[in-house]
């Protein structure tokens, strides 16, 4: 019998103050039950087909800084997506992953994704959008959503980033065509999923703030970082 995941949720101050605001990201704890190894198995699964674009990179120290030579009048950008875990479409995650799996481990996909329960003040609650910041299995397939996002958006945009690297909901950019041209190319980004909206922040005085580093531009037209 395939039981639920029991969450408790973190920071209850913030969610009282939200008034359960499913745009509000909140983190759960996620404590051993009858399905924790069907969600190690199921991470184990998919990250086989994430992370196979060159986009991708496992954290800020990947980023391959070293090899990228900035032009003059290139800009560094960043892109943040507002509140992927509980905006993107969970169907949507399902049809992509039916690409790759069969009808029986898609249904256990779907029952973990969609079986998120949190108590609050002797109540339970399910969480109804997205998935949760906590489980195992969410970023993974957050990224398995955003790689598909990311190729359909790239192939389609007028003009292109001469690099994109994004770590989960955060992208470094460099953007060769002007700040006008970025306008236009980050509401290409923002107008083709509702759910899916981009901020974005851009150099200043050749440095621009990125996860945990700090990226700059360097005399010889190389880049450099700091912590």
């Amino acid at each position: 019998m395939l039981m639920c995941w029991c969450v408790q949720l973190n920071n209850l101050q913030k969610l009282l103050e939200n008034k359960f605001s499913i745009g509000n990201a909140f983190v759960v704890d996620l404590f051993p039950t009858n399905t924790s190894n069907c969600v190690i198995a199921l991470v184990g699964y998919c990250v086989a087909y994430v992370g196979i674009c060159l986009q991708k990179f496992r954290d800020s120290q990947s980023v391959p800084l070293e090899s990228l030579k900035i032009k003059p009048g290139d800009l560094m950008v960043s892109f943040d997506v507002v509140s992927l875990f509980t905006k993107f479409r969970v169907e949507e995650s399902l049809t992509l992953l039916s690409q790759h799996f069969n009808d029986d481990i898609l249904a256990l996909y779907k029952h973990v994704i969609t079986s998120t329960y949190f108590c609050f003040d002797g109540q339970f609650y399910e969480q109804t959008e997205g998935v949760a910041m906590g489980s195992p299995l969410s970023p993974v397939i957050a990224n398995f959503y955003m790689e598909d996002f990311e190729i359909r958006a790239i192939k389609k945009a007028t003009h292109k980033p001469a690099c994109w690297y994004r770590y989960v909901d955060d992208t470094f950019v460099i953007w060769p065509h002007g700040k006008e041209k970025l306008t236009d190319f980050v509401n290409h980004l923002n107008g083709i999923h509702n759910n899916i909206q981009f901020t974005m922040e851009i150099e200043d005085e050749g440095h621009l703030p990125f996860l945990d580093i700090d990226i700059y531009k360097k005399m010889d037209g190389y880049l450099g970082h700091r912590v």
